[in-house]
């Protein structure tokens, strides 16, 4: 493995490119976009660029792969299509080390890929800030539903059109999904005792819609499902009735709640409330006497060094008495 020295210089992407000229000495000698297959699921997920660079340090070679999706949702599920076998790497929650030196690994709306150099985290995160139109919005958590009994590493899929449901699953249909009804899914093969399964997961706007979904998808002979709030899991002609109908019983939909407002600290209880009202109250108070000695002090001054009129001389008195 060649090591990355800790001083960092990293140039700006050239002509709209997504690599940078350099990075921590590596300087980059070609750049060209990637030549893809599978064009229908690329577009579906939202490819914007892709690129293919060289670099070379010292008369060695490296090389980089870069993706930009539409969003981080779409780059996670390019990173389940596409990555290698590997052991996790620290740097990205979606990310492996490659048995070549490398890294594969998805981070906001990017999928990365270095062949022959394995950046440290400083190194990275300077390659991350080089990255033209990045991402970092939140990720759906529709992966974190898949049972982790009997998961089969790597087949993990997700999916957000037809176009993937075709490439991963075409068991079921595109009408019966409803990709249309904002729907996304994830799907994945699993262990049993009785052979593999597969099972997707879909996910809707609302209970109401996967509740139709549903039975649509329990109109197709040999289809098992279950809902569970707003999911849908299918398993298409499972070989065990039995062993489908454990897995769909691991599917539970978690409800979360997320507030705006903030909320109180954990002191803030009715003394410290009570307190913090007597402290503004004294300010308060204290303002106003100190503005009316002002006001009074001025006065003063006035009617003993400006000779201003005192409030008494000021007033017309019309004697109606002696009329």
């Amino acid at each position: 493995m060649i090591r990355i020295l800790p001083v960092l210089f990293l140039a700006t992407a050239a002509f709209g490119g997504i690599w940078p000229d350099a990075i921590d000495g590596w300087q980059r000698k070609t750049a060209e976009p990637v030549k893809l297959t599978d064009q229908r699921v690329w577009d579906e997920y939202g490819l914007e660029a892709s690129e293919r660079a060289d670099f070379t340090k010292g008369g060695v070679t490296a090389h980089g792969t870069a993706y930009r999706l539409k969003d981080p949702t779409s780059a996670m599920a390019v990173y389940q299509w596409k990555h290698p076998k590997g052991k996790p790497t620290d740097l990205s929650k979606w990310g492996v080390e490659t048995s070549d030196g490398g890294i594969f690994l998805a981070t906001g709306n990017y999928v990365l890929s270095l062949e022959g150099f394995r950046p440290d985290e400083d190194t990275f995160n300077q390659i991350l800030i080089a990255l033209p139109r990045r991402d970092d919005s939140a990720l759906p958590v529709l992966p974190s539903y898949l049972p982790k009994e009997g998961l089969i590493a790597g087949t993990e899929r997700y999916m957000i059109g037809p176009a993937a449901l075709d490439a991963f699953e075409p068991k079921i249909s595109a009408s019966a999904a409803a990709f249309s009804l904002s729907a996304e899914a994830q799907t994945a093969r699993f262990k049993s005792k009785d052979g593999e399964l597969q099972m997707t997961i879909f996910d809707y706007p609302t209970q109401q819609i996967a509740k139709l979904r549903l039975q649509e998808f329990l109109k197709v002979p040999g289809v098992m499902g279950k809902r569970s709030g707003p999911l849908v899991a299918v398993i298409p002609v499972p070989s065990s009735p039995d062993s489908a109908e454990r897995l769909l019983a691991q599917v539970q939909h978690r409800a979360t709640l997320t507030v705006d407002a903030k909320l109180p600290a954990k002191d803030e209880n009715m003394g410290t409330i009570l307190t913090n009202i007597f402290i503004l109250t004294g300010i308060l108070i204290g303002f106003c006497v100190f503005a009316g000695l002002m006001f009074g002090g001025f006065r003063i001054f006035a009617e003993r060094f400006l000779g201003a009129a005192k409030p008494g001389d000021a007033m017309i008195t019309l004697h109606l008495e002696e009329k």
